[in-house]
C-alpha cells in the first residue's frame, strides 16, 4: 500500500476546536496547532489573540491522501465551520477567527476554488474564506 502524505494548514476559528473536528476524518495522520498569514515572525498567543499580528489560528494537518482525498478533507472543514462570517467564528471575533485555507500545492488551491465554487449555492450569504499559497507556519505553544 502507498502512503501518500500531504500537509494543508486551515483556519477557522478557535484552533483547537477545528482541530478536533478535523482529527475525527481517517487518514489524519497528524495536527499542530499554530500561526498563518501575519506579519510578525514567531508570534506569541498573545500577540495573535489581541489581533495586531495578522495571523491566522491555523491547524496543521499532515494526512494521508490515499485515506482522505484534499477535497474529502475541505469538504469536511466547511461542514464544521462557518465560512461566511468574516474574521468571526461564533462568539470570537478578530481576524485572527477568520476562514483561511493556506494551501501548501497548487492542486490544493484549484480544489479548494473549485469547491468553494460550488458550495456556494448551500449558502445564503457569500463564502468569504481566504484561499492563499502556504506562507510560514509559526507553532503556537499552548
Amino acid at each position: 500500500m502507498v502512503v501518500t502524505m500531504e500537509q494543508i494548514l486551515l483556519a477557522g476559528g478557535d484552533f483547537k476546536i477545528l482541530r478536533q473536528r478535523l482529527e475525527e476524518l481517517p487518514g489524519i495522520v497528524k495536527t499542530q496547532l499554530g500561526f498563518s498569514g501575519g506579519t510578525l515572525e514567531n508570534p506569541s498567543y498573545q500577540e495573535v489573540v489581541n489581533d495586531g499580528t495578522g495571523h491566522a489560528m491555523t491547524v496543521l494537518v499532515e494526512y494521508d491522501s490515499s485515506k482522505t482525498t484534499t477535497e474529502q478533507l475541505l469538504r469536511h472543514f466547511f461542514a464544521v465551520h462557518d465560512p461566511t462570517t468574516l474574521n468571526k467564528q461564533g462568539d470570537n471575533i478578530g481576524t485572527e477567527y477568520r476562514s483561511a485555507i493556506f494551501c501548501v500545492t497548487d492542486e490544493q488551491k484549484e480544489i479548494a476554488d473549485q469547491l468553494i465554487a460550488e458550495l456556494q449555492a448551500n449558502y445564503d450569504q457569500p463564502i468569504v474564506t481566504f484561499v492563499e499559497q502556504a506562507g510560514p507556519f509559526y507553532s503556537a505553544n499552548v
